[in-house]
């Protein structure tokens, strides 16, 4: 093995891969670096049922070569170096194979043109190389990077990773001929986003994994078009996403169907609507108050046309006028209401609600993209 590469280069790709590779001396944790004589480096990693592959052609190969390392060994070393500037920095990494042992060099530009040289013995682990999937190059589906960002931002809050019903353990995307809807759900709060469908894709619905979401937020940095690929193999169904020379994979929770959560969203007798920052202003306090040992409590009430919420250690009532001449009052858990609010990314707020007993429902009233519901924590 036998190349270079530029140093903001690898370092981009480094902290891509990080979000799959694990700082673990076991599989997890291992890349796989593998230099072509196309002139493209490959790196690979990989986690339970979670895959990442990027190619790059911003390498100058000498000698092609294949090498399996330890993530935890190399990025220190490689996030130590400032990339080059005007006159100072690294310019680039030299992988290299020299009598049977592979390094990674690097040359140090000071401000007063003082050099450094250092180098990185790499360990390799022989017995081990990290799987790729093939991909047909025909997407299912093709969507702008920011839709896919703004969706998870909306409804990841709702989802518990840890939730062993499978089915409610990812995010439900649904298409149809005007729109695609993402929802995620615990059981105890809801959300749904919705967006216009600009896709080629018109109907169809599947789960997809929390983690596989998850991750792929965080390595989406650039407004993009990303390559949705749906593999309905039976026995292992996968769903991929190519952009810009990166191709992620991971399960598709096929042959678990999310709930149906439409009628839900129907039960409410009354619609009032309050300002997003009147809601928050009177919720945020409390934040810090919240009671773990009983479900994160407060209290919800409008009375004589006036909002408050509170629970045992404060209390805050919002001056304005509220349009409701009823009176109403209901128990729910604090960090729901907080998230799903802030989720909302709209100035005005639809609060739907029959009794407190019945569940508390929210809509973009702007938009009307956006809806979530949250179950009552019950009155003591």
């Amino acid at each position: 093995m036998n190349f270079t590469i530029e140093t903001y280069e690898l370092q981009r790709i480094a902290k891509i891969l990080g979000n799959v590779a694990r700082n673990t001396s076991d599989k997890s944790g291992k890349i796989t670096i593998q230099a072509n004589e196309n002139n493209e480096v490959v790196f690979l990693a990989g986690r339970d049922n979670l895959g990442i592959k990027i190619v790059t052609n911003k390498v100058s190969v000498v000698e092609p070569g294949l090498l399996t390392v330890a993530y935890g060994k190399i990025r220190s070393f490689i996030f130590s170096f400032l990339p080059w500037s005007s006159d100072s920095g690294t310019k680039e990494f030299h992988f290299i194979t020299e009598h049977e042992e592979t390094y990674i060099k690097v040359t140090t530009v000071y401000e007063d043109g003082k050099k450094s040289n250092g180098k990185l013995k790499l360990i390799p682990d022989l017995s081990y190389t990290v799987p790729s999937v093939s991909s047909s190059n025909k997407p299912n589906f093709i969507l702008n990077s920011n839709i896919i960002r703004d969706a998870v931002n909306k409804v990841l809050y709702a989802i518990d990773p840890t939730e062993q019903r499978m089915n409610v353990r990812g995010v439900n995307i649904v298409f149809d001929d005007k729109f695609i809807y993402f929802a995620g759900t615990n059981g105890r709060v809801l959300s749904e986003y919705k967006v216009n469908n600009v896709s080629d894709l018109k109907s169809g619905s599947f789960v997809v994994d929390y983690d596989f979401i998850s991750v792929l937020k965080s390595i989406i940095t650039e407004d993009t078009q990303l390559f949705f690929e749906i593999d309905v193999d039976k026995h292992d169904p996968k769903i991929k996403v190519n952009f810009n020379g990166v191709y992620y994979w991971g399960s598709q929770l096929i042959g678990h169907t999310f709930p149906d959560y439409e009628e839900l969203l129907s039960k409410f007798s009354n619609t009032i609507i309050v300002k997003k920052q009147a809601l928050t202003s009177i919720l945020h306090p409390l934040m810090d108050v919240l009671n773990q040992d009983d479900y994160h409590r407060v209290t919800l009430e409008i009375q004589d046309n006036s909002m408050s919420l509170y629970n045992d250690l404060g209390s805050f009532q919002y001056a304005g006028d509220i349009e409701y001449d009823g009176n109403f009052i209901i128990d729910m858990n604090g960090t729901y209401l907080n998230q799903t609010v802030e989720a909302i990314k709209d100035e005005d707020i639809q609060l739907k609600f029959s009794d407190e007993d019945g569940l508390f429902i929210f809509d973009s009233n702007n938009f009307e993209n956006q809806r979530a519901l949250i179950t009552p924590v019950k009155r003591r």
